[in-house]
């Protein structure tokens, strides 16, 4: 009979800093940015769509990986 044997570990969820955080703007018009990981890429994107007349309200979209790490050593 084989025998098998859990360690339980503590774990935090916390953001994964190795993967990319991306960011898009997108208007109410459904007019949208491109996927960015440089803030200002999207920025600059909504200040030339602000251009055109009554093209005043975004929303920015954050997408950030988060993952779930040990915290401690196993038990036992």
């Amino acid at each position: 009979m084989t025998r098998k044997r859990f360690a339980f570990v503590d774990h935090s969820f916390t953001p994964d800093t190795q993967a990319p955080v991306l960011r898009v703007m997108k208007c109410r018009c459904g007019a949208h940015s491109a996927n960015a990981t440089d803030p200002n890429v999207v920025s600059d994107w909504a200040v030339a769509h602000f251009r055109r007349t009554g093209h005043d309200q975004y929303t920015e979209t954050v997408e950030r990986a988060y993952a779930f790490v040990a915290t401690a050593q196993p038990v036992g």
